[in-house]
């Protein structure tokens, strides 16, 4: 890697401790979804939230929002739910 004396300002998402990388693949999505939750508040901009397979995250605290979720169920056709609150 080649350095050309500028130090450029770089942050790391962590959880518990871990870096975002070391995560596994739920722990990333719930990082993500706090990561969102953080900026939607700062910036006043709430938008919706897509959460694609689910199906690997037993649990999350909801985001901001209107959350859309996509997960694979085997053996049934394509389905759309919908939730009135």
């Amino acid at each position: 890697m080649k350095t050309t004396g500028d130090n450029k300002p770089t942050f790391i998402v962590q959880m518990d401790g871990k870096d975002y990388m070391k995560l596994s693949f739920s722990e990333q999505t719930r990082a993500g979804l706090e990561v969102r939750d953080v900026l939607s508040e700062q910036s006043d901009l709430i938008a919706p939230c897509f959460v694609d397979n689910a199906e690997t995250i037993t649990k999350f605290k909801e985001p901001n929002g209107q959350l859309i979720i996509s997960r694979v169920v085997a053996g049934q056709d394509l389905t759309i739910e919908s939730e009135d609150k």
